[in-house]
C-alpha cells in the first residue's frame, strides 16, 4: 500500500477549460505550474509500518508566507464548536 502526496500546484490545468466557447464565467487565475514536490510514503508487509520512500523538494514556485498559509485547503479546518451550529 502507498500513498502519494503532491504540491497543490501540480501539473497543469487542462486545454480543454481553458477554450470553452461557450463558458459563462472568466477564469480563475491559473495557479498550477507543474511543481514537481511530492512525497510518497509505503507500508511495510513484514511490520506494518510506514516509510518515506520518495521525498522530491524541488518547488518551482514561491511557497505561500505565513500570514497566507490559513487560506491553504490543508489548513482549513472547522472547530467543533462550529460544526455544532
Amino acid at each position: 500500500m502507498r500513498y502519494t502526496f503532491v504540491c497543490n500546484r501540480q501539473g497543469y490545468r487542462e486545454k480543454k477549460w481553458l477554450e470553452m466557447a461557450n463558458q459563462k464565467r472568466e477564469h480563475k487565475i491559473v495557479t498550477r505550474c507543474g511543481c514537481l514536490a511530492e512525497m510518497r510514503i509505503k507500508r511495510n508487509d513484514g511490520s506494518g509500518k510506514w516509510y518515506v520512500s520518495r521525498f522530491v523538494d524541488e518547488h518551482i514556485h514561491e511557497l505561500a508566507s505565513g500570514k497566507f498559509v490559513d487560506y491553504l485547503r490543508s489548513h482549513r479546518w472547522i472547530s467543533e464548536v462550529e460544526i455544532d451550529k
